[in-house]
């Protein structure tokens, strides 16, 4: 299962009544957790005996904090054009992981712990979305 939540604060600076600048704050976290379970029953001898019994669980915690930055332009009154012009992201992830596996009167398990920290700056446009339409009621 997954669970995800964020928000964004967005702030308008206009120059005149049709073109302006934003500026937008925002964070986002995420929690994922993951297992499976399997079992190995093959045996020439028996086969209905279990071998090996298997369980693999992460948990991952994410955590993004951003800011955007952009230009609009109402080409109507009620109609706007926007793009991003540059981000700022920083991204903190952590994963905690235990893999056990048991079979043949033996028991292996194994915990592992990963933490990483991300800081990307780009000046350029939003490739994936270059314009955005913007609709004002």
């Amino acid at each position: 299962w997954s669970l995800s939540g964020g928000g964004f604060v967005r702030r308008y600076f206009p120059f005149g009544d049709r073109f302006g600048l934003w500026l937008e704050s925002g964070a986002d976290l995420s929690r994922t957790l993951t297992q499976y379970d399997w079992i190995n029953a093959i045996s020439p001898d028996e086969p209905d005996d279990i071998i090996e019994m298997n369980e693999d669980r992460s948990i991952d915690w994410n955590i993004s904090i951003s800011t955007n930055a952009g230009i609009y332009v109402f080409v109507l009154q009620q109609l706007s054009i926007e793009t991003r012009l540059s981000s700022f992201l920083i991204s903190y992830s952590d994963r905690q992981r235990r893999t056990e596996f048991s079979g043949d009167d033996h028991t292996n398990e194994s915990d592992g712990k990963a933490t990483s920290v991300a800081f990307n700056l780009v000046n350029s446009f939003n490739f994936d979305q270059i314009f955005t339409l913007n609709y004002y009621f």
